[in-house]
C-alpha cells in the first residue's frame, strides 16, 4: 500500500467500522450500536465505566457533528463529509478522541489493574470484527517491555496511529488489513 494512500484508506476503513448497519451514513444509532457491543463484551465492568464510554462516545458523536456535518440539520455524517473533515481530529485529538480512547481502554481493562491482558484485547478486537490472528500480532507490538500487557499509552498511540498515522508497518495500519 502506498504511504500517499495510507491515510485514506485507514479513513475508510474507519468510517466503514463506525457505520455498523453498512448505509453508508454516520448516525447516533451506529454510536448507540458500538456502545452496546463494547457493554456486552465487557459486561463485568462497573455502571461507573460503562456510563463513562457513553459520556465519551456521545462528546465524540458532537465532536464529528460540529466538525463534518455539513448542513448541520439532518445529524448524519456521509462518508464524504466524514473524509473531509475527520483529519482534523489530530489537532483536537486530546479533547475530541482521548476521552474515548481513555473510556474503551477502563472498560476493556476487565480487573482494573491498568493495563489490558491479551485475553482482554481480543475480546476487543472481536467487537471491531478483526481477525485473531491480526488482534494477536497487534498487540504483541504493542508489548514493548514483553509482560504480556499494554498499558494505555500504548493502546491510546494504536488509535491514534489508526486515525492519523501513514506508517504503512505500523499496528496502526494492521487494523485496515483485518477485519469487514
Amino acid at each position: 500500500m502506498p504511504q500517499d494512500n495510507v491515510l485514506d484508506e485507514k479513513l475508510n476503513k474507519s468510517f466503514d467500522m463506525l457505520d455498523y448497519d453498512g448505509d453508508g451514513i454516520l448516525e447516533w444509532e451506529d454510536y448507540v450500536t458500538f456502545r452496546r457491543r463494547m457493554q456486552e463484551a465487557f459486561s463485568r465492568a462497573d455502571k461507573a465505566k460503562q456510563d463513562n464510554l457513553a459520556r465519551a462516545l456521545y462528546n465524540l458523536w458532537l465532536w464529528l457533528l460540529t466538525n463534518c456535518d455539513r448542513d448541520k440539520k439532518d445529524e448524519q455524517i456521509t462518508r464524504e463529509e466524514f473524509l473531509s473533515s475527520i483529519r482534523e481530529i489530530d489537532r483536537e485529538w486530546d479533547t475530541a478522541a482521548q476521552p474515548l480512547v481513555e473510556a474503551q481502554f477502563q472498560l476493556i481493562d476487565q480487573d482494573g489493574n491498568g493495563s489490558v491482558t491479551l485475553s482482554e484485547f481480543q475480546e476487543y478486537c472481536k467487537v471491531l470484527g478483526l481477525e485473531e490472528d491480526i488482534g494477536v500480532s497487534i498487540f504483541q507490538e504493542l508489548d514493548d517491555n514483553g509482560d504480556q500487557r499494554i498499558e494505555l499509552s500504548e493502546f491510546g498511540g494504536l488509535l491514534r496511529d489508526f486515525y492519523v498515522g501513514n506508517d504503512v508497518t505500523s499496528a496502526g495500519t494492521r487494523l485496515v488489513q483485518s477485519g469487514p
